[in-house]
């Protein structure tokens, strides 16, 4: 018996520890499959192609990062997140053009009078 099963806080912060150290080992092991990835397909086409030199695991690992500072860009997961939390599925208000009511004809679309 652990010492989480019988007190319901301390579950959910062994749940929530549990969840993260999972998180923090995927990436490492996502981080390790992806950098040898690279590497290998560096060190198999690059040399024979333009003489470059061959480059070991780490360098492939920052290649990585700098190819996702680049070119990724630092949205993505973070934006979709603040959209869950303050509950804006479709738009900035929450609310969908359907809700506010059917525009009006000659009225401006952002809603000051023509």
């Amino acid at each position: 018996m652990t010492c989480c099963q019988n007190h319901p806080p301390r579950r959910r912060a062994c749940r929530i520890a549990g969840r993260i150290l999972l998180g923090i080992l995927l990436g490492m092991a996502l981080a390790a499959v992806f950098g040898a990835v690279v590497m290998w397909l560096w060190n198999y086409t690059l040399p024979a192609l333009f003489q470059v030199r061959p480059i070991h695991f780490w360098q492939a690992v920052a290649l990585l990062i700098l190819a996702r500072i680049l070119v990724g860009g630092h949205h993505g997961w973070h934006h979709r997140s603040w959209r869950r939390r303050h509950g804006a599925p479709g738009g900035w208000c929450g609310c969908g053009r359907e809700e506010e009511g059917p525009v009006e004809p000659g009225a401006d679309v952002r809603g000051t009078e023509a």
